[in-house]
């Protein structure tokens, strides 16, 4: 099977969003910096109501509280900004460039050609392959992705079972999650 396509701007800030989903690191670092500074207001509010004014200590609970709540939604806001940095800086040359990737019938190989070259990937180096709702991201063991945009594939359904043969051939995790959609930032 051969597919051919191009990854735009938003395909390569969709999938540092994707990636990020996925890092232990930054889901660690998402969480200690939501609760840190509601923390820090919440002892303050409770210093200020034993030793001062009730007015400043239920203020200072307010905004610990409003943090804690509000901070999903600014965290998202300030990753999307960083992310499209990120991607105009690292991928400005590849967007909507076409990318040639074919499966051999034997499933030992993944080759693709692009801009840059020529590369072939060995199934046996597939770490996972990921399925949500528009792209599949097959994650190689040295940290290195395939992105394929399923809305840029005429025959998907015969892609999907290309990938579930590779998956279960070389014993790989196919993990699927139609509910992720990063499309909508």
């Amino acid at each position: 099977m051969e597919i051919e396509y191009t990854l735009s701007r938003t395909d390569y800030i969709e999938f540092q969003l994707f990636a990020a989903t996925k890092s232990e690191t930054i889901r660690k670092s998402r969480r200690k910096a939501r609760s840190r500074l509601p923390i820090i207001y919440l002892i303050l509010g409770t210093i200020l109501l034993v030793l001062a004014d009730k007015v400043f200590s239920i203020l200072f609970y307010l905004i610990g509280v409003l943090w804690y709540l509000l901070y999903p939604t600014l965290s998202k806001k300030r990753y999307l900004r960083y992310y499209e940095k990120y991607a105009d800086e690292n991928f400005k040359n590849r967007f909507d460039t076409l990318i040639k990737v074919s499966f051999p019938d034997d499933q030992e190989l993944i080759e693709t050609v692009d801009l840059e070259g020529e590369s072939k990937f060995k199934t046996s180096q597939i770490e996972k392959i990921f399925e949500i709702n528009r792209f599949f991201y097959i994650k190689m063991k040295s940290g290195s992705h395939l992105i394929i945009p399923k809305y840029k594939i005429e025959n998907i359904d015969k892609l999907r079972e290309e990938l579930t043969m590779i998956s279960e051939t070389k014993n790989l995790k196919l993990e699927t999650n139609l509910e992720i959609d990063f499309s909508d930032n």
